[in-house]
């Protein structure tokens, strides 16, 4: 939900390039080293020849992550003129706000679960979980309580509706999820929903 993909009608004879302008996307690659295939999202360059990986670059988040699946791709631009190398397995991280990075081992799988219609979280915090939730579903959240921005959360959903998805929310994390329903109830186009800690 809410991705901007600028592509050209035909890619040049020497570069296949593409700006993800806000969003996420999953790429896979044909192999060409001569024709290398550019992906910019923000301040930061991916450069593939033949490779599978995703990009998550939303705006309203502090950082863009990169998970690679297949293949290698380097990673430049970050505001500096230094280019990194990401292996299979590795996921990386750039931060907006203060321009560093950094590369990680995980299970990358989990960052392009979507693709097959999955939404998996491990161990992350509930208001990371909502932030996802606004993304997939294009709604937005309003956490009362401060205590459950924390709350650790593990589960995997597939295909799950949203109403669904806050039912199952609910009855594991004794809070209640719902629907303000007022005068001009929506924010930028967007349901709005309550969320609080049942007393």
């Amino acid at each position: 939900a809410g991705t901007t993909v600028r592509y050209p009608v035909r890619f040049d004879k020497k570069v296949r390039e593409i700006e993800l302008k806000q969003g996420e996307a999953f790429f896979e690659v044909n192999a060409n080293p001569e024709y290398p295939f550019i992906v910019k999202a923000g301040d930061v360059n991916i450069v593939a020849t033949g490779t599978r990986f995703n990009v998550n670059a939303y705006k309203n988040e502090a950082n863009v992550c990169v998970s690679l699946d297949k293949g290698r791709i380097s990673i430049s631009g970050m505001n500096s003129s230094c280019s990194v190398e990401m292996a299979p397995g590795e996921v990386f991280s750039y931060s907006k706000i203060d321009s560093t990075y950094s590369i990680t081992q995980g299970n990358v799988y989990n960052n392009y679960a979507w693709i097959d219609g999955l939404t998996i979280f491990r161990d992350v915090k509930l208001k990371d979980v909502f932030n996802k939730l606004e993304q997939k579903y294009n709604v937005h959240f309003v956490i009362e309580d401060e205590e459950i921005k924390d709350y650790p959360y593990h589960a995997t959903f597939e295909n799950e509706s949203l109403s669904e998805i806050l039912d199952i929310l609910e009855e594991g994390n004794n809070i209640k999820c719902e629907n303000i329903v007022k005068p001009n109830n929506e924010v930028k186009g967007k349901k709005e929903y309550r969320v609080s800690v049942i007393k």
